[in-house]
């Protein structure tokens, strides 16, 4: 077969007609006229993003996506980023808190410990008395990313007060403080506890007075606990000729927890005061026509929660 040099040929070329070598040289070919054949994969190019391809020459590993690069001149396989899984972590004890591997955000809520209830003492048998109720924990709430949390991140987790009896004169006793202090540049947050309720030890109707919420230090948002409200020496009831005293719910924290009212009917009792959880305060005693001496209730101790976004 002779070699076609500088050559055009016009005209068709059937099936039986056959050109071989190179063909480095052939141009122009209208691809509409294409109508079969294969091309080696090896022969094709990579197509450039100018083109609609993805100018790459290779796929990524498994669970990557093709996203634009960082200066945005070019497409590449990466991690798909933003937020694949949630994790909750509930902290009740003081420790050392470790985060979960792969954790790109944290938001965190640090709550102090309610205060204790007040207690009740009638000295004769003619009387209401109801103690004062305690305040709820402060919340301080913060999100931080894994270079502000660090490796750790150390947790003291308050202590409920201690709800009063009324014989002893003392109050309701103050909620401890809990912290959340990362390892990390991150700041430390502080949820203060809330104060305790008034006992009451006087003859005839007396209502002590609540405590104040903790506050809050070191938040994106800080939350201030429920202060309660005062109790009632004299409150009606639906089924009880006379009514009766009453001594309020425990203030709420962040996470509710107070510990409920305690009422009791003019028809003589004394009732301790419920406890606290969550950072909620301990409700008051109540002692009504009683020499009896009623204890309040404790306060709820302090919790930290961790929402861990990977």
């Amino acid at each position: 077969m002779a070699n076609l040099v500088s050559t055009t040929i016009t005209g068709t070329l059937d099936t039986t007609s056959t050109i071989t070598g190179p063909g480095s040289g052939i141009s122009a070919i209208n691809a509409s006229n294409v109508s079969s054949g294969t091309l080696s994969a090896d022969r094709l190019p990579t197509v450039p993003t100018t083109k609609g391809g993805t100018g790459l020459t290779s796929i990524g590993s498994a669970d990557q996506v093709l996203k634009v690069n960082s200066g945005g001149t070019a497409l590449e396989f990466g991690d798909a980023g933003g937020v694949t899984d949630v994790n909750m972590v509930v902290v009740t004890s003081t420790s050392t808190y470790t985060p979960t591997s792969g954790t790109k955000f944290f938001l965190v809520y640090c709550t102090g410990a309610g205060g204790g209830g007040g207690g009740s003492r009638q000295n004769d048998s003619s009387g209401r008395i109801a103690g004062g109720s305690g305040g709820g924990g402060g919340t301080a709430i913060k999100v931080y990313d894994a270079t502000e949390m660090g490796a750790t991140a150390a947790i003291t987790i308050g202590s409920g007060g201690t709800g009063s009896a009324g014989l002893s004169g003392a109050d309701g006793g103050t909620g401890g403080n809990t912290t959340f202090n990362p390892a990390g540049t991150g700041a430390t947050l502080t949820g203060n506890g809330g104060t305790g309720g008034a006992s009451v030890t006087t003859d005839g109707s007396n209502v002590g007075f609540s405590g104040n919420g903790g506050s809050a230090s070191g938040g994106d948002v800080n939350v201030t606990g429920q202060s309660p409200a005062l109790g009632l020496d004299q409150v009606a009831s639906s089924t009880t000729t006379g009514g009766g005293c009453q001594a309020s719910q425990g203030g709420n924290s962040f996470w509710g927890g107070g510990g409920t009212r305690i009422y009791q009917t003019n028809a003589g009792g004394s009732t301790n005061g419920n406890n606290g959880s969550q950072g909620g305060g301990g409700s008051g005693s109540t002692s009504v026509n009683q020499t009896s001496d009623r204890t309040g209730g404790t306060g709820g101790n302090g919790i930290v929660v961790i929402m861990e976004y990977q």
